[in-house]
């Protein structure tokens, strides 16, 4: 490639130059007088920066010591291709400036726009055709006396000067003296390099687990047992402790393994989520996030490649703090025993993805509408939020999220467009047309939301009411044509003891996701004219329901809730394991039968697993009435008659036969 014209305007300290070039050409000058200035704009075109590889440099004309203002900063090249051809590459730098009423025009910031040929670019689009037509280190090796000591980094001009010179190896250097040859033994058939990595990790490593060490020792402190005179606690506690310290391990050792193969790894499959110990059938999650050992896999990994892709199994939604620090993200739900291979087609582009999410990700569980009930107690839960879930709360009080429902990539485009309705009184037909604008076949799910402005009754800001999932061609488009009926628009009216329709204005609204609405239109719906406010809290016309009190719930439920706690002096066989931990007798089963339940999921073995859990939660006459059972009612009757007055036990016959 080869410069044959070079213009500037307002660039530095020329206000205007032309340089047309015919062969080899010499530019002589006095100092200051822009010798330096016509090689800054040159670097400038190609790369955005100087003569000296700063991108923060004066570009504006001064005047006066001030820079000239209201003007465009230029520079055009124009490159004769050495296959033959020619290119032409603009730089423009812009002042910006805002006027808000009533006030004074101010200069706001700056852009660079970018042209090739005369045809606007994006700056990444602009970047990669400069760098298919020259390399930058090559063109500052090449122009830039000093680039190669003070700039090239000294791996680079190693590799240079060995490619010049020719290498010798380490086998050479140690050869060439005695006291070397002991390094034979030290590299074990490792280069000097590779073994001068191994110590600085190994270093890294060991200055993380110093820094490390106060804050477990304060952990190990806050969460030490307490100490007991009842042998049989002690031993439940330190069985777990050293359940635990052996799981540490076995984590340490997995993840080490883990790091050296994303190190030399092109790309990262990394596979988690949430294992039976942390969601199953009849059992509540204690958080929203992946286990803390899969939490910082995933940000060891990801730190060490940056082409990390992460692939989940879960059941339900999750937290996702990490996912700004990863390529890509697949939700794999519970696919079963042949989703491996349908997720590894979606990767390799076999297939086009077309999943969309089924819930709301909250960026953290505090923002969910139910943080402050939900899992309630041994005796109740309070659904204080009341139709405030998922979508519908997030879009009421405007809580952002990590992903709306809905949500979903493809590996091509969608446009959406001519949003019409048609009506009659006991439907509405809804159609729109949808284009692949893309260059792959995929399929897409149009959903359909309807939103009532200005509602008397308390509602979410819109509801989903259908969706259909469609498969399109490249430039491919069709009509999506969804009747909505009637009872579309019903609420249950608890005044009037019925479905009813409040009259007025509606919004068709057509989404991609919950999030994203692409048309909308209006109707109008005959109904009740005469709708009555409910007699409640303003919080939920608000949305603002995560601090709901119990009297504005029981407005809303028109009646009392039940207790909320367990009095140890009424229990009695009707009762649960689970419903007694609080008191010192049934912590030491609950806790037993916990720890049990999970070595039992973390070995696959699920129903027995559930056993353990439908037992805890069984009435403690059922272990009694079982004919083969060799519980008996004296013993259940001692067992409660020691939780009633929560005392300290040494030995007793019921938790002894339970625990066998």
């Amino acid at each position: 490639m080869k410069l044959t014209k070079l213009e500037i305007l307002n660039f530095k300290g020329l206000k205007s130059f032309e340089l047309n070039l015919n062969g080899d050409v010499v530019i002589r000058g006095d100092n200051a007088t822009g010798k330096t200035t016509v090689f800054d704009s040159v670097c400038w075109l190609l790369f955005g920066k100087d003569s000296l590889d700063r991108a923060d440099f004066e570009i504006k004309t001064l005047d006066g010591g001030e820079p000239i203002h209201k003007v465009n900063h230029e520079v055009t090249g124009t490159f004769t291709l050495d296959e033959g051809g020619t290119v032409e590459l603009k730089r423009v730098y812009r002042e910006k400036y805002s006027s808000p009423r009533g006030g004074e025009v101010t200069l706001t910031g700056h852009t660079t726009d970018y042209f090739v040929d005369g045809v606007p670019k994006k700056e990444k689009e602009y970047k990669e055709i400069v760098n298919s037509l020259v390399d930058e280190s090559i063109f500052k090796l090449i122009t830039n006396p000093l680039y190669f000591n003070e700039t090239y980094s000294w791996q680079n001009r190693r590799k240079l000067l060995l490619e010049m010179c020719g290498d010798i190896s380490d086998e050479d250097v140690i050869a060439s003296r005695d006291e070397l040859k002991a390094l034979t033994d030290i590299l074990s058939g490792h280069s000097v390099d590779d073994h001068r990595k191994v110590v600085a990790s190994k270093k890294t490593a060991i200055n993380k687990e110093l820094d490390m060490l106060p804050v477990r020792i304060d952990e190990a402190l806050r969460g030490k047992p307490e100490v007991t005179a009842n042998p049989e606690v002690l031993r439940i506690n330190i069985d777990t402790l050293n359940a635990d310290i052996e799981k540490l391990e076995n984590d340490k050792a997995l993840l080490k393994e883990a790091e050296e193969l994303a190190k030399t790894s092109e790309t990262v499959l990394l596979f988690v989520g949430l294992t039976e110990n942390y969601e199953s059938e009849g059992m509540d999650r204690t958080t929203m996030d992946l286990p803390k050992n899969q939490i910082k896999l995933i940000e060891s990994i990801s730190s060490l490649n940056k082409n990390t892709i992460i692939v989940l199994s879960h059941g339900s939604s999750i937290t996702m703090p990490w996912s700004n620090k990863v390529q890509s993200i697949i939700t794999g739900y519970l696919g079963g025993e042949a989703s491996g291979k349908a997720i590894i087609n979606a990767i390799l582009g076999k297939v086009n993805p077309s999943g969309k999410l089924a819930e709301t990700y909250p960026i953290k569980y505090e923002d969910v509408s139910s943080y402050n009930n939900f899992p309630g107690n041994e005796v109740n839960v309070s659904y204080k939020e009341s139709i405030y879930i998922g979508y519908r709360y997030f879009d009421k009080a405007k809580i952002p999220v990590q992903y709306p429902f809905g949500y979903g990539l493809s590996y091509t485009q969608f446009e959406y467009s001519n949003l019409t309705t048609t009506q009659t009184n006991k439907e509405t037909t809804i159609s729109f047309n949808i284009k692949n604008t893309g260059k792959h076949a995929g399929k897409e799910i149009a959903q359909v939301y309807i939103s009532k402005p200005n509602s008397k009754i308390f509602r979410a800001e819109k509801e989903l009411k259908a969706f259909e999932k469609i498969h399109l061609n490249p430039n491919e488009e069709k009509t999506i044509k969804i009747t909505l009926n009637n009872e579309a628009f019903e609420y249950y009216d608890t005044n009037l003891k019925k479905w009813n329709i409040e009259d007025g204005t509606y919004k068709i609204l057509i989404g991609k996701s919950s999030a994203e609405i692409v048309l909308s239109t209006t109707i109008n719906i005959k109904g009740d004219k005469n709708i009555l406010k409910s007699n409640i809290s303003p919080k939920y016309y608000t949305g603002d329901v995560k601090e709901i009190t119990d009297n504005e719930f029981e407005q809303l439920l028109g009646y009392k809730t039940p207790s909320k706690t367990i009095n140890l002096n009424e229990i009695n066989d009707e009762n649960t394991i689970e419903q007694l931990k609080h008191s010192k007798i049934g912590k030491v089963i609950f806790e037993h039968e916990m720890k049990r339940m999970e070595d039992l999921l973390s070995k696959q073995n699920v129903n027995k697993a559930t056993k353990v859990m439908m037992d805890l939660q069984k009435p403690l006459k059922k272990f009694y009435e079982k004919k083969s059972s060799k519980i008996t009612k004296e013993m259940v009757d001692e067992f409660i008659n020691i939780a009633k007055n929560n005392a300290d036990f040494t030995n007793n016959r019921f938790v002894d036969e339970y625990l066998k």
